[in-house]
């Protein structure tokens, strides 16, 4: 269970009060099958802790905009705006950020 301080510091909403983890292995669901609590049956679902090892997902681009090399941290709010850049289209006023691409020798 987390608390407002400890969501924010996640980069959670700020507004939140309460958040909760399932236990590895374990998820929240939607509905009551007269149990609450089941072994997962999905393969990836949200409401992880982002900070889990584990949870961290990979990311592969392609194409001939795409310089080669790591994109270290990216977040999913940070793709759009990465591919916008490398377009060289404008993306202003949105959460994420262009990464920065570290050449791999």
């Amino acid at each position: 269970m987390y608390e407002g301080g400890d969501i924010q510091a996640i980069g959670g909403d700020p507004e939140a009060f309460l958040a909760i983890e399932a236990m590895p292995g374990y998820q929240m669901g939607a509905g009551y099958s007269g149990e609450y609590v089941v072994p997962s049956t999905n393969r990836a679902t949200h409401g992880y802790d982002p900070r889990r090892r584990e949870m961290l997902a990979s990311l592969l681009l392609y194409g001939s905009n795409v310089p080669h090399g790591t994109l270290a941290g990216a977040r999913l709010v940070d793709i759009a705006p990465t591919m916008a850049g490398w377009l060289g289209l404008p993306m202003p006023n949105v959460d994420g950020r262009p990464l920065q691409v570290t050449p791999t020798p």
